[in-house]
């Protein structure tokens, strides 16, 4: 019954919601901000369809509690197909564990999954596919995949990483920077006006990649494309890559000369030591503190022997942030961590990186946080030696 409900308010016209935070809007599971001057406001939405927010709780509900009282029946108890059975998910219910182990109550915790479930609603609607809970809730790692042919020539690999498929982290991730492009690009300083340190360490990081030869730059979460013009302003072949497609949008647009692709830092689509250097600009912050090593193995697996690395971004003592608005009050579902600079060198180092120069940034007037910058290369291995 609660799928005929949920279908019944959403209606049968396809197109009727132009996105999925349309569709959330509509529903109240999504945030309102309002703001006047310099004042912003986040809070609930009581103009919203009540049947479905009812009828949707109740789906989320059932999804990951129904899997939890079935698993903890005992053996003796379990038929073939008990009832409660049908709308048992696993991963429904692993998400909702996730959540709550970040730290969200239980109320927030079946908002998210709620919303995740919508999302994945306005798109089996919208491209006419049924729901496949393994790609809804996809796992974070996949079966090791045949290695690529690196003799082929080709920067960007047919196949990807070996090691990583898409965590769920980066949903919420591409969605904010969909939402908020615009704005982004509207209110991030381009690289000449960056305070002069960060401009020379882009500068030295450009000048290593040149001296080397050893290939492109990834420019990994390259937004609207601002620091990828820089970087192909000091010499070097960038290539922009970014999650969010809006942003990729942008950046085409902006810079119709230079080379942009959708893609995740998760999961590069280049061959093994493809790269002469991979620059990630405030680009990591988002990820998950335990996902970071996967992250800086594909970094190693990309880059070639002897090329180099550009690490910068936001450090703290640990902070774990969820804002809910963000580029002039706009609502986004992403999350941030500020680790300490040393437990970065630390994953840095273990990655199989060799850190050449580290910069640490206070707050001052033209920087709002403290960040911290690395310059790291791939040490040429003796094997690597031995068959060059």
């Amino acid at each position: 019954m609660l799928g005929a409900h949920v279908l019944a308010e959403l209606g049968d016209d396809r197109a009727r919601f132009a996105d999925a935070r349309a569709l959330k809007s509509y529903a109240g599971s999504a945030p309102i901000t309002r703001a006047s001057g310099k004042n912003r406001s986040v809070g609930r939405r009581f103009v919203k369809n009540n049947r479905l927010i009812n009828a949707g709780f109740l789906w989320a509900f059932a999804a990951f509690a129904a899997f939890a009282a079935f698993a903890a029946s005992p053996p003796h108890r379990l038929t073939a197909s008990p009832p409660h059975r049908l709308t048992a998910s696993p991963e429904a219910n692993a998400h909702y564990r996730r959540r709550r182990d970040h730290g969200d109550w239980h109320a927030a915790a079946q908002r998210h999954l709620l919303n995740r479930f919508l999302d994945q609603l306005h798109h089996c609607l919208k491209t006419r596919q049924l729901f496949d809970e393994q790609h809804a809730f996809a796992p974070l790692f996949q079966a090791p995949a045949g290695p690529g042919s690196p003799g082929s020539g080709d920067v960007i690999a047919s196949v990807q990483s070996p090691r990583v498929t898409e965590p769920s982290y980066l949903s919420e991730v591409r969605e904010s920077y969909d939402t908020v492009a615009n704005a982004y690009a509207a209110l991030v300083k381009p690289p000449s006006e960056l305070d002069p340190l960060s401009r020379s360490m882009l500068a030295a990081f450009a000048e290593l990649v040149q001296a080397s030869g050893l290939g492109p730059v990834a420019d990994l979460g390259c937004g609207p494309g601002k620091v990828t013009a820089h970087l192909a302003g000091l010499g070097v072949s960038p290539i922009g890559i970014d999650v969010s497609a809006k942003m990729i949008e942008l950046a085409r647009t902006a810079f119709p000369d230079l080379p942009f692709s959708v893609g995740s830092i998760t999961a590069l689509e280049f061959a093994n030591e493809a790269l002469g250097g991979i620059l990630a600009f405030y680009s990591t912050h988002h990820t998950p503190p335990e996902l970071l090593p996967l992250v800086f193995a594909e970094f190693h697996r990309t880059l070639a022997p002897g090329g180099h690395l550009l690490l910068v971004g936001h450090v703290g003592s640990g902070e774990h942030r969820r804002p809910i608005q963000a580029y002039g009050g706009l609502p986004v579902s992403f999350e941030s961590y500020r680790l300490p600079p040393g437990q970065l060198a630390q994953l840095l180092n273990r990655a199989g990186f060799t850190i050449d120069a580290q910069l640490v940034q206070e707050p001052d007037e033209m920087l709002t946080w403290k960040i911290a910058s690395f310059l790291a290369h791939k040490p040429i291995s003796q094997e690597a030696g031995l068959t060059s």
